[in-house]
């Protein structure tokens, strides 16, 4: 009778032990497989030909394959996974198409082939909170693949990723990563490319960080297709963030490459203040097509004489040269009137 008991005791703490290892795992939906029963060998599905959603909370873990979140035009899949603890871990590939994907409070994605966010309407991943990661190590990173693709690293989140980093790859592709708040950060362990072929925009905004292990190409031309790169950044009450690459910054041949710097409404500039927007270890060949900067005082003008050296612009006065020709010019109109107006009492 005692052993029976004990056996039952023990089978009973066995389906307790493995029920809280799920106990956080919730799904609806169009979900195969259940995801509390997935491994490794298996693929996760989320929204495959109708809406489909899950959520990993409560310090709990999910195994899969490749895990497609992704669904019909009129539908999507949604993943959640947020809490201390809180994990999905994908032997391949992470494929978000016309899918949501949200890491907060603390989540944990890890991608070891793949991670793509690509949509011909749009697909979203979000990455918020101090402690909240995703990482993705090899072969390809890329948001806006074929169509279009958006991740936001938000209020100390943070991603490390490698392999091919691209935003905005393919012809009419349009992708686009925002980095913002302190603690904020992407790092990229290989070369990002900002515009392959389609529209690629990286934003850094009011603290976040961006680190390149490799070269940082921004736009591109491939045939008759001319690509679009934008690197912008927001000036916020936490400054405006960092982007560093370790090597090169480059410009391809005929792309279009566009500097942006704004500011929040917040912020107001002081004479002499600079801000370093890029810093770069190797070369920087090539300038932007565009650089649009924000509004000042009369008085004073924007100094990006050290932008493709230092990565520096500077609120300054203008610079004497440019003071002498604006008198000179007033006093030509001057001379010019005084000339006309003795013309005038000639006449009379």
């Amino acid at each position: 009778m005692e052993e029976t008991r004990g056996s039952a005791i023990c089978v009973l703490c066995l389906v307790v032990v493995a029920q809280s290892a799920f106990a956080g795992v919730s799904f609806s939906g169009d979900v195969t497989p259940d995801p509390t029963t997935t491994t490794s060998a298996d693929n996760l599905m989320i929204g495959h030909s109708e809406a489909g959603a899950v959520t990993i909370d409560g310090g709990s873990r999910v195994d899969c394959g490749d895990a497609y979140i992704n669904g019909p035009m009129a539908s999507g899949g949604t993943l959640v996974v947020t809490g201390g603890g809180s994990v999905l871990m994908s032997d391949g590939v992470v494929l978000l198409r016309h899918g949501v994907m949200t890491i907060s409070d603390g989540g944990y994605v890890y991608a070891r082939s793949m991670f793509v966010v690509d949509d011909a309407v749009e697909s979203t991943a979000t990455v918020t909170g101090v402690g909240s990661v995703l990482e993705n190590t090899s072969s390809l990173f890329a948001v806006g693949w074929t169509d279009r693709g958006e991740l936001f690293i938000r209020d100390g989140g943070s991603v490390s990723s490698g392999g091919k980093g691209v935003i905005g790859s393919a012809a009419d592709s349009e992708g686009t990563i925002v980095v913002e708040g302190i603690g904020s950060q992407w790092y990229h362990d290989n070369t990002v490319h900002v515009g392959k072929e389609g529209h690629g925009s990286l934003t850094i905004a009011n603290g976040g960080s961006v680190h390149v292990g490799g070269h940082l190409w921004v736009g591109s031309t491939v045939g008759s297709v001319t690509s679009v790169g934008e690197l912008a950044f927001v000036v916020g009450d936490d400054g405006v963030g960092t982007l560093t690459v370790d090597t090169d910054v480059k410009f391809w041949p005929g792309g279009k490459a566009i500097l942006t710097l704004s500011a929040e409404p917040s912020v107001s500039f002081a004479l002499g203040q600079s801000f370093d927007l890029m810093d770069w270890g190797g070369s920087f060949s090539g300038q932007f097509d565009t650089i649009t900067l924000p509004e000042l005082e009369p008085q004073w003008q924007w100094d990006t004489s050290r932008l493709y050296t230092d990565g520096i612009v500077t609120v300054a006065v203008p610079e004497p040269a440019s003071v002498s020709m604006a008198l000179l010019g007033g006093l030509v109109v001057l001379r010019r009137r005084l000339t006309h107006r003795r013309s005038g009492e000639n006449s009379c």
